[in-house]
């Protein structure tokens, strides 16, 4: 099988280099952001309630609780979201970039080619983000007719068991048309590095390859989301035995592995990409 083919060919130690470089940008964006705007974010709620909610419950328990008990703080953090979002696509764009580039003109992993590349090809894969924003925009509409749909059926119907499939057939569509809208982002950045055709045309072969392999591009984005999610699950696993506060500091040092780690199936599934058009 073709996409077996490619996967086997992109497993390896070769992709530790190459994820280090991308979990390197992740640590110093986290420092920054966290040096940045950690005062501001403490200031408006309380350093003690922030540090006994991110050890109780987590990163995301924790921002919600803030949104819910401290609205006073909104106007303070939805800026700041609003900007760590930006930052961080920027900094996906710059380091995926040169990633797709080192793996295409299969140079060495080294970090002199990586950001020498990710420089090089950043104005290029700033113009296909744009291009695709259309594509974005459209599943995003697409996903929430589905739910307005859901919702309206939904608000007549006191069938719960109902409700409750179409939500999950709601959630299915979702996944699946947001695969095919990531992989077209995906194959257009490729289609542009590797040809250089106008930005038009890349994002038109990204979309005609990637509707002419439907099953394969589905099989290999569903492989890389149970990847991520069954490490995912092993580490709460042994998170959930950390009862101790007293080792907050093993529990950063875990998420930083599962991080670094996720980055590794990333680059495995950029590679098979680059492997599965050859």
């Amino acid at each position: 099988m073709k996409l077996l083919k490619a996967i086997t060919k992109s497993l390896g130690i070769k992709n530790i280099k190459i994820a280090i470089y991308a979990w390197l940008f992740n640590i110093l964006f986290s420092i920054i952001i966290y040096f940045t705007f950690y005062k501001a974010i403490s200031f408006a709620v309380s350093e003690s309630i922030i540090l006994n909610k991110l050890s109780s419950d987590g990163f995301f328990t924790c921002m919600v609780e803030i949104f819910r008990n401290y609205k006073g703080m909104l106007p303070t953090l939805i800026p700041i979201c609003i900007f760590v979002i930006i930052a961080f696509s920027i900094i996906s764009i710059f380091i995926s970039g040169g990633i797709y580039s080192v793996l295409l003109n299969k140079e060495k992993n080294n970090f002199l080619n990586l950001i020498s590349s990710s420089v090089e090809n950043f104005f290029k894969m700033l113009k296909i983000f744009f291009i695709n924003l259309v594509n974005f925009v459209v599943v995003f509409l697409l996903c929430l007719i589905f739910g307005f749909l859901i919702w309206k059926i939904q608000n007549n119907s006191s069938n719960e068991f109902l409700i409750e499939i179409l939500f999950y057939v709601w959630i299915f569509i979702s996944i699946i048309i947001s695969i095919f809208s990531i992989a077209i982002y995906d194959f257009s950045r490729i289609f542009k590095l590797k040809y250089d055709k106008n930005f038009l045309s890349s994002m038109k072969k990204g979309i005609k390859f990637v509707f002419s392999n439907k099953i394969y591009i589905l099989l290999m984005f569903i492989s890389y989301i149970l990847a991520v999610i069954f490490v995912q699950i092993f580490l709460s696993v042994i998170l959930h035995q950390i009862e101790s506060l007293s080792v907050l500091f093993i529990t950063i040092i875990a998420y930083q592995i599962f991080i670094l780690f996720k980055y590794y199936l990333k680059i495995v599934i950029m590679r098979t990409e680059t492997n599965f058009i050859e």
